[in-house]
């Protein structure tokens, strides 16, 4: 029957997305309280993998889940990169990811190794990927707030490309690198296994990533086949 509590963690960009796009296209929800809660990843989360809060049933991330009993369904993939406001890249011109470390860059929590960040990068036109260690004099805990900052020329921010359309767009932001410098990151769905799952939680799970898939597969940042596969 529908009712009863699920609840839904999501760092702060994909809680506001669910919040715009998605969660009004569930219908019937019945007498089913849906509870958004925000989880930012924690320090280390994107090397060691993510908690699983322990009222939590569905935990949408970008690092795999901590916990190996938990289905993690792959929902899409996306790019990563490094952006700046134009002032600051006129101050502080840069070509390469090996000059990051001469930058200030603003570092993620989730990402930090003792007091600096870790940032990947594909070599450009090759699937090799190395490893670049930025320090900078901030730390965020979400992407949302280290935008913010890059607004406000302080610094290099890396962030997905999705994120940062609207800034692109009216030049509030630039991309630092001329050639495609990224890092692709699978954003994931994780939850306990079926057998474990009251019928109200798989029914949201269903309900959410059917519009979330149809949302990719219409904006062809996911090929339609992709879209239509099994979360399990």
């Amino acid at each position: 029957e529908k009712r009863g509590r699920v609840t839904i963690y999501a760092p702060t960009g994909i809680i506001t997305y669910l919040s715009k796009h998605v969660i009004d296209k569930i219908k019937d929800i019945g007498d089913i309280t849906l509870s958004l809660k925000t989880c930012n990843l924690e320090r280390n989360a994107f090397y060691e993998g993510v908690e699983f809060p322990d009222d939590c049933d569905v935990l949408i991330s970008y690092a795999p889940p901590k916990d190996e009993s938990l289905v993690a369904s792959f929902i899409t993939q996306y790019a990563v990169t490094a952006y700046a406001s134009q002032r600051y890249l006129e101050k502080h011109p840069i070509s390469r990811p090996d000059e990051l470390e001469h930058h200030s860059c603003i570092l993620i929590d989730s990402m930090m190794i003792d007091d600096a960040n870790i940032w990947r990068f594909n070599v450009a036109g090759s699937k090799e990927v190395r490893d670049y260690r930025v320090k900078g004099n901030y730390v965020c805990d979400n992407t949302q707030s280290a935008l913010e900052l890059a607004r406000n020329h302080l610094g290099i921010v890396f962030a997905p490309d999705k994120s940062v359309q609207s800034d692109l767009q009216d030049g509030t932001l630039v991309p630092c690198f001329q050639q495609p410098y990224e890092w692709w990151l699978d954003l994931v769905a994780i939850f306990r296994k079926r057998e474990y799952q009251p019928w109200r939680v798989q029914y949201v799970l269903d309900e959410m990533l059917r519009e979330i898939r149809h949302q990719l597969a219409q904006s062809q940042q996911l090929r339609p086949e992709q879209a239509a596969e099994s979360e399990d």
